[in-house]
């Protein structure tokens, strides 16, 4: 017996499946591991799983993280960018980074990591930043929002199950901390340039469009 069918029988024991056969697709393509981490997403939310619930489930969490990274990625492009239009490559001790001297800011900047950017950032002074960025915050806060913010995007770039996923950062949420997912959202949210935050927000509050997720998975940015 191959583990897909082994493992099977577990699933039968525990949801309704209307549809066998896409079922144990579903099983080989995505991962036995994973489609369990869905079903226990789902445990404490339905009294009865279907098939159904567990692909809605699975499809939003896969929507989730293409938004995330869509908004991430111009995001990571928009930080280059304000380094690149107003600093030069004097500005910066490039060795510090294992950066090599380009002809350009731009070219430097393409080669350099989300954690060198920060890296970058974090050699500037709390005016440079203030002039370069939108935001009324201190350095050290800025900064920790960006290390957060890199968490969140390598969670994404590595394909973790958003919904099951427990090393968020801590970020502030309704005046505590939280390591949740949608804290760390909200943590994004308030760092990404104005231009970006709207789209953002519906993007992400449309993630769940015909899909059937529990009320209480579903997340929702009220902005």
């Amino acid at each position: 017996m191959n583990q897909i069918d082994k493992n099977f029988s577990w699933f039968e024991e525990r949801v309704y499946i209307q549809d066998e056969e896409n079922f144990k697709t579903y099983m080989k393509l995505k991962g036995i591991e994973r489609i369990k981490k869905a079903y226990y997403v789902l445990k404490p939310h339905l009294k009865k799983i279907t098939d159904k619930d567990i692909a809605d489930i699975y499809i939003y969490d896969l929507r989730l993280r293409r938004n995330i990274y869509y908004y991430i990625t111009m995001f990571e492009v928009y930080l280059r960018a304000q380094l690149s239009n107003n600093l030069n490559k004097s500005d910066f001790d490039l060795n510090k980074y294992d950066l090599k001297s380009g002809d350009s800011m731009f070219e430097i900047l393409e080669e350099s990591t989300f954690g060198k950017l920060i890296g970058l950032y974090d050699d500037l002074s709390d005016q440079e930043i203030d002039s370069l960025m939108e935001y009324d915050y201190h350095k050290r806060d800025f900064i920790r929002r960006l290390v957060a913010v890199k968490d969140l995007r390598n969670a994404v770039f590595h394909h973790n199950f958003l919904l099951d996923f427990t090393g968020y950062a801590s970020c502030e949420y309704n005046g505590l901390n939280a390591c949740t997912l949608l804290s760390n959202l909200l943590n994004f949210y308030e760092v990404l340039p104005r231009e970006l935050k709207g789209r953002f927000v519906r993007r992400i509050n449309k993630t769940d469009e015909r899909l059937r997720v529990p009320k209480d998975l579903k997340i929702e940015l009220r902005k």
